[in-house]
């Protein structure tokens, strides 16, 4: 009997240090991480996590729902090498947006250092966020909305720093469109670039 009460403390001592530590899930098309794609990783990740992308195309439209999590290419990790953003894309493969983060997510939700293409929704093309993430280092380039929004619209208040926003096109907007909110802001000192968009 006193095995398994130590067993069982063991047990829950094991359980309660698991949701204290976050944990960082690798995202590798070889197979040789914990998954293959971003989707995947998102939907075994909890609030604090990380899951941490390598360079590739993933053709995937993802949605963060409603997770505080950190979605991430090794820029930022690999001495902020500027062509992990070039070599690790999100591809929403014209069906839909690209990214969507509109399930109450705070400033601890981020999207840092991919490039966001060819997404192609009936709002807007990119990301649409109706939450208060924090996106930052992306390139958002060729993504459209036949009656929205080509690269970015919020609902709410998200945070941009040190994006590039371009070659996007939308039936109102081209670039980037904020409403209902008042919440958003752009960072003064690592600005982002927004330019060539059409709407």
């Amino acid at each position: 009997m006193r095995h398994r009460k130590v067993a069982l403390a063991i047990l829950l001592l094991l359980t309660a240090l698991s949701s204290v530590y976050a944990r960082i899930w690798v995202i590798r098309q070889d197979g040789t991480g914990h998954f293959t794609t971003i989707t995947a990783g998102i939907n075994a990740a909890v609030n604090g996590d990380t899951l941490l992308v390598f360079p590739g195309r993933y053709v995937e439209n993802i949605n963060y729902s409603g997770r505080n999590i950190t979605i991430t290419s090794l820029y930022g990790v690999e001495n902020n090498e500027r062509r992990y953003i070039r070599e690790t894309i999100i591809d929403g493969n014209r069906n839909g947006s690209v990214v969507t983060i509109d399930s109450r997510e705070t400033r601890e939700a981020v999207l840092s250092g991919f490039t966001i293409r060819n997404g192609n929704g009936s709002r807007v093309g990119g990301i649409y966020s109706d939450s208060y993430p924090t996106i930052r280092y992306c390139v958002i380039e060729y993504n459209q909305s036949a009656y929205g929004t080509g690269g970015i619209l919020a609902g709410n208040g998200p945070i941009l720093i040190g994006n590039t926003i371009r070659y996007n096109t939308g039936g109102r907007y081209g670039g980037v469109w904020f409403g209902g909110g008042y919440d958003y802001e752009f960072c003064n000192e690592e600005l982002n670039s927004i330019y060539l968009n059409y709407g």
